[in-house]
């Protein structure tokens, strides 16, 4: 039959093994996209959790030295109060002042950490 017109054997491999092509990577790309907007959440929690535990460590009425540690949402979080040290907090001392390093970390279940730190000022007693 000359007069029929239609695709080989061939052809319908070669369109089949491009179709499979573009789906993998299709497939690739969204998964990819779909761990990079996890992993951003996860961040952004983090950030949000750590900013939380700094506001409250510098809006306390005292500051107490040492370290606290628990977990919130699926976060590990853990907060650090030492006196600064330095050359910056030297004369802290004649104004009857302590300089306070405050430090909160937090870590996502994906290992990732966000750590903020800051320094509240003290009058000794």
């Amino acid at each position: 039959m000359k007069g029929q017109r239609g695709f080989t054997l061939i052809e319908l491999l070669c369109a089949l093994t491009i179709l499979a092509a573009v789906l993998a990577v299709s497939l690739r790309i969204m998964t990819g996209s779909t761990r990079t907007a996890a992993a951003a959440d996860d961040y952004g929690r983090a950030l949000t959790l750590a900013t939380a535990r700094l506001a409250e460590l510098e809006a306390g009425a005292r500051v107490f030295p040492g370290e606290r540690a628990g977990s919130e949402d699926g976060l590990e979080w853990r907060d650090s109060v030492r006196r600064a040290e330095g050359p910056a907090f030297a004369d802290a001392e004649p104004l009857k002042l302590i300089a306070w390093r405050l430090r909160c970390t937090v870590r996502t279940a994906s290992g990732h950490e966000v750590t903020l730190t800051s320094v509240r000022l003290e009058r000794l007693s």
